[in-house]
């Protein structure tokens, strides 16, 4: 039985108060089947974090309100483990190595610099069940030999390979 796959991309906060940015940064993410939801600011950014779940959280670092810093010690604070990237023109304000955030970034962000940071989705082999003794040995060597991370999801060089032939069907060269 032929495995069926199917991209499974990162779930992101996306907080920018610019409009433009914030639909540029989600068109480049949604093109890496990410979902993305966004927020105008940082009040918006927490309603919404804590009535969901995310993989990632990225923000701006000037919102009107409350900063991006303030936003990421605010998040950390609700789950400690979040990855939360900051995105910002102003770089030098982070010169001292001190901010609360995972990474910070500096605008203007490239599309490959997003994909490096994001990550690439994940791919998940999905059987509707093994119907040969083949299947399983495949499947059980699949899971040890560190191509798979847990139930069915695959991950490394297979996921690297596989996603660089899918830019390429779309005329991106990586």
């Amino acid at each position: 039985m032929e495995p069926v796959t199917e991209v499974l991309g990162k779930n992101i906060l996306l907080v920018d108060d610019d409009p433009s940015v914030r639909e540029s940064l989600k068109l480049m993410l949604c093109f890496d089947h990410h979902t993305v939801t966004e927020a105008a600011d940082g009040q918006e950014a927490l309603r919404l974090f804590s009535g969901g779940r995310y993989d990632l959280v990225i923000t701006d670092y000037l919102l009107p309100g409350m900063r991006g810093d303030e936003l990421v010690r605010q998040i950390k604070r609700l789950v400690p483990t979040q990855p939360v990237y900051i995105v910002t023109a102003y770089l030098e304000k982070f010169a001292n190595g001190a901010e609360p955030a995972d990474a910070v970034l500096g605008k203007p962000l490239s599309l490959e610099e997003l994909r490096r940071v994001v990550g690439l989705p994940v791919r998940r082999i999905t059987r509707t069940g093994l119907s040969t003794a083949g299947d399983a040995v495949e499947s059980a060597r699949a899971k040890s030999d560190g191509w798979v991370n847990g139930p069915g999801t695959v991950t490394g060089h297979d996921r690297v390979v596989r996603q660089r032939r899918s830019y390429r069907r779309w005329g991106i060269n990586d």
